[in-house]
C-alpha cells in the first residue's frame, strides 16, 4: 500500500511525491519514501525530531 504515507510537503520539486509514514513501535521515527511501478523506494529512516528540511536539502544536494 505505496499510498499510505502522509503526502510530505518540500519545497524542492524532485521531492514532489515523497511521503513519510511512522513506525510502529518506534513512534518517533519516521520512513521517507516515495511510490515505484514494484513498490516503494525507501529514502531515509530519521528521528522526527531532526531538521528534516535540510535533510533533504542535502539529500537533493547528493543527487545532482
Amino acid at each position: 500500500m505505496p499510498g499510505m504515507g502522509k503526502i510530505c510537503q518540500f519545497t524542492n520539486l524532485q521531492l514532489v511525491d515523497v511521503r513519510q509514514q511512522a513506525i510502529k513501535g518506534f513512534r518517533k521515527y519516521l520512513v521517507f519514501y516515495r511510490p515505484t511501478a514494484s513498490g516503494i523506494e525507501i529514502l531515509r529512516v530519521i528521528h522526527g525530531a531532526r531538521d528534516l528540511a535540510a535533510i533533504f536539502d542535502e539529500l537533493d544536494e547528493e543527487n545532482e
